[in-house]
């Protein structure tokens, strides 16, 4: 072929030339082309960020085999931008994350840097989680919720960003990247010495160090604190919120509101309802408390790729919080009881018409947006993984959301 084209060019005339030239040129960027999508497969289009992850000593098979908690140290990390611009090269260690998800084929992973990184304007820190979104084809739906959160101005919302990651040059498949929830100055922004963040977690705590509060047998772990010596901060915590149980329990509405932040209780309550998130009342809810004389806030909302029309409960006309449907043991009753309060179900109410409804109505209206931007990665994803269909998935949870909607804001204004 190359010698075709020499003889091309040395017996023709000058638009023979020119022509030879341009040929050249096209089978060079061919070829650019073909190595390119040798080294990222033929998902160089898929129009979002790559992490390419190399191991020191050490497969992803074993990684995955192995227990979540062993740290794996002195790994190379690239991170190109949508159009595949290096953005950062480092080392990293990595380590698997998640309780029951770390169980499923395709798995979730902390990595860390040994410095604080700002990744695609999400926060300045070390720590980033990468969310396998294994238990939701449609792949959105922590994304989703995560923006309502941050736009029903609750405080400390996590922000993310989908990439597609590759570990020692093999596609692994779509992941959302988040930091990790943590006490930093980016992330949950608590700055009195004696702050403390801890989730309530009823399934998973005999892994952890745990206490139990006092009525409802909630158990409660210590994620972060400004303290390392964080005893008398949780004891203060716990204190407080024994008190929290006994007030709902005696519908004491005035005295309660003086030591809970009711404004991030009831838009918690909105997201977890109307999203029929029954596992955000097991494990994932996170409170905190910015020092000893602060009230007791819920934040960040977390864990949702089980939630809306994915989990056990899908049906879109229930209200499984406020009724009580299928409750487990280890269900808590937190929420269920503040729903008893005549003055909570107000301020629900009243929170969803003024504020509310608008950005779940702006938020849903838009996903389609969402959903072109991560078409070609979702497709692959689920390809690879042999997910049922994204277009699909995505078609039914847009249906679901808009049929939620609807019922759910009937169900509020009744």
């Amino acid at each position: 072929m190359i010698n075709i084209l020499i003889c091309y060019y040395k017996n023709g005339d000058d638009m023979r030339k020119i022509l030879f030239i341009i040929i050249s040129i096209l089978i060079i960027i061919i070829i650019c082309i073909i190595l390119s999508n040798k080294k990222y497969g033929y998902h160089i289009k898929n129009n979002v960020p790559i992490i390419d992850i190399e191991l020191k000593d050490i497969s992803l098979d074993k990684i995955n085999k192995g227990s979540k908690e062993i740290k794996y140290k002195d790994n190379s990390i690239k991170i190109y931008n949508k159009n595949h611009k290096l953005l950062l090269k480092d080392n990293i260690t990595i380590k698997g994350r998640g309780n029951f998800t770390w169980k499923l084929e395709k798995k979730p992973y902390q990595i860390s840097f040994e410095d604080k990184k700002e990744l695609f304007n999400l926060a300045n820190t070390k720590k980033y989680v990468l969310l396998a979104n294994t238990l939701d084809p449609s792949l959105l739906k922590n994304h989703f919720t995560y923006k309502l959160a941050k736009e029903m101005r609750m405080n400390y919302g996590v922000t993310g960003t989908f990439i597609d990651l590759y570990v020692d040059k093999k596609y692994i498949g779509n992941y959302y990247l988040v930091p990790k929830i943590s006490i930093d100055k980016n992330i949950v922004d608590l700055k009195d010495d004696n702050a403390i963040l801890v989730e309530l977690d009823n399934n998973y705590y005999k892994e952890e160090d745990y206490v139990t509060s006092k009525l409802e047998n909630d158990h409660f772990i210590v994620k972060d604190s400004n303290n390392d010596d964080y005893k008398d901060d949780l004891d203060v915590f716990m204190d407080k919120y024994n008190k929290v149980e006994k007030l709902i329990k005696e519908k004491n509405y005035k005295d309660l509101e003086k030591i809970i932040d009711m404004d991030s209780f009831v838009k918690y309550y909105i997201i977890t309802e109307f999203s029929l998130n029954i596992d955000g009342l097991q494990s994932s809810l996170y409170l905190y408390m910015d020092g000893h004389d602060d009230k007791i806030h819920v934040g960040p909302v977390w864990d949702y790729d089980i939630a809306y029309n994915n989990s056990f409960l899908r049906d879109s006309t229930k209200f499984p919080i406020k009724n009580r449907i299928r409750y487990e043991k280890h269900t808590s009753l937190l929420l269920y009881n503040l729903c008893k309060i005549d003055e909570f179900n107000k301020l629900v109410k009243k929170t969803w018409n003024d504020d509310v409804k608008r950005v779940y109505k702006k938020n849903i209206s838009s996903l389609n947006k969402e959903y072109k931007k991560l078409y070609l990665s979702g497709k692959y994803n689920n390809e690879h993984w042999k997910f049922v269909s994204f277009e699909k998935s995505y078609n039914m949870y847009k249906k679901w959301l808009n049929d939620r909607y609807q019922i759910f804001d009937n169900e509020i204004n009744k």
